[in-house]
């Protein structure tokens, strides 16, 4: 593992930029709701919601559950829609 004085500055700078550049990026980004039933592994998706949007659906489901046994609670989470062309894909698979 490099020391931090093997790291060129610019590359450290570059990399803060990136990271930043991306945590700015995600205030705006898509995002969806990933729900599970634990008791059948049943998964549905519900989105796509702009931002923290997808924080507030999955907090407001949790709160509807609050009354609810444990054991029939699912499970909420968030996850950030990547752009096709981040895989490697082309925007239009189709090629129309």
């Amino acid at each position: 593992m490099a020391e931090d004085g093997d790291v060129p500055a610019a590359w450290v700078d570059r990399l803060h930029d990136v990271v930043v550049e991306d945590d700015l990026a995600a205030i705006d980004a898509a995002w969806i709701v990933i729900c599970t039933d634990p008791a059948t592994g049943f998964t549905s998706y519900a989105g796509p919601y702009v931002g923290v949007r997808a924080l507030a659906a999955t907090e407001w489901e949790r709160r509807i559950q609050d009354s609810w046994d444990a054991e029939e609670r699912l499970v909420f989470r968030v996850a950030r829609l990547a752009a096709p062309q981040s895989f490697g894909f082309t925007a239009d698979p189709c090629g129309s």
